[in-house]
């Protein structure tokens, strides 16, 4: 996990890391295609047929 500050130890770079996860899949951002044990984060997709006429 490099791109998170280095003064953080592994187990709060872990914590802030599923925080984050757990943010944008509350936003609808981000949805899990996997099971718990694996994980899958992939984009939310939108429902294109509510444009639609």
């Amino acid at each position: 996990m490099p791109k998170l500050p280095a003064r953080l130890a592994e187990q709060q770079k872990r914590r802030e890391l599923n925080n984050l996860l757990q943010e944008l899949r509350r936003s609808g951002s981000i949805d899990n295609r996997g099971t718990r044990a694996q994980p899958q984060w992939l984009p939310a997709e939108t429902d294109s047929d509510e444009d639609s006429p």
